[in-house]
């Protein structure tokens, strides 16, 4: 057949993460199914495309780490994230599969900063792009909101949703969802 238009010699990498299978909260429907979906979606626009579903801390870690490395001497870059997403105090987190966050400190432990994802994927050389698909009514928040207010301690505000990113590296995008500070619906769980 005729070469797409696309098919202009760019390396083009994509990681697709979905994550259902929380152990510490209820089990999400769409996730790893939309991951699927977007990641067939990317191998028709000539990407190669990585696929992470229910990762634990590790894991994903580790994906995103290698991602970073492959994105080094890529032209475009583009994680898709479906699952649990946080934020605290301004800061937006993604949630491994393992993710407990009995208190504000394990953030820093269990979850993943969304500025450490961007740093890796703005190492394409010409864009990097981060699809977020965060889920809303959020376990976690409520647990870790319970947690703060038994404890006496100063509160890190958590909202719905995701925060505004704003400190964006250049030729690189982060497409939500929804808008900032709202939560996106996992769709029908019936």
């Amino acid at each position: 057949g005729a070469a797409s238009p696309l098919d202009n010699g760019e390396k083009r990498i994509a990681l697709v993460i979905g994550i259902s299978a929380y152990q510490n909260a209820p089990r999400l429907a769409n996730p790893v199914n939309d991951a699927r979906a977007i990641g067939k979606a990317l191998g028709r626009l000539n990407f190669e495309v990585q696929e992470l579903f229910d990762p634990d801390y590790r894991q994903f870690s580790r994906g995103i780490r290698d991602f970073g490395v492959r994105a080094q001497s890529a032209d475009a870059a583009v994680i898709y994230y479906a699952g649990h997403g946080i934020q605290a105090d301004h800061e937006n987190y993604l949630l491994p599969a393992d993710a407990k966050l009995e208190h504000q400190h394990d953030l820093l432990f269990e979850a993943m900063p969304l500025r450490l994802v961007l740093g890796e994927v703005a190492q394409a050389s010409k864009i990097g792009i981060i699809l977020l698909d965060a889920c809303r009514n959020n376990p976690f928040t409520e647990r870790m909101s319970r947690s703060f207010a038994m404890s006496q301690r100063s509160v890190i505000p958590t909202g719905p949703g995701l925060a505004r990113v704003d400190d964006v590296p250049p030729n690189t995008m982060v497409v939500m969802a929804t808008k900032a500070d709202q939560g996106a619906d996992d769709g029908d769980t019936g």
